[in-house]
């Protein structure tokens, strides 16, 4: 096993849950990564869908990406959810599913 394949089984272990970000101004929660997604964050499954909810709301219409993550880091925030980013030099999410 890889190490990125350890480290998704891990989160995924411990009850953690993606919220990815696309370029075409969707979030998404889900454990189902996307290769399309330019940005994953995992944060506590509890919290995911609430987080990924408001952070569309607080986002608007057609969001940059830079938009989009400010406001997933405030929604996080506000329901007490810590955010864990891929690191960089895995930010493409289709590294994690090989």
């Amino acid at each position: 096993m890889t190490k990125d394949r350890a480290a998704l089984a891990y989160l995924i272990a411990s009850g953690a849950t993606a919220i990815s970000i696309f370029d075409d101004g969707a979030i998404k929660a889900g454990a189902k990564l996307d290769g399309r997604a330019v940005m994953v964050f995992w944060l506590p499954e509890a919290a995911a869908l609430a987080v990924s909810r408001q952070a569309c709301r607080e986002a608007g219409e057609a969001p940059d990406v830079a938009v989009m993550t400010a406001a997933l880091r405030a929604a996080a925030a506000e329901h007490g959810a810590t955010l864990t980013p891929v690191p960089a030099e895995n930010s493409n999410p289709a590294i994690l599913m090989m």
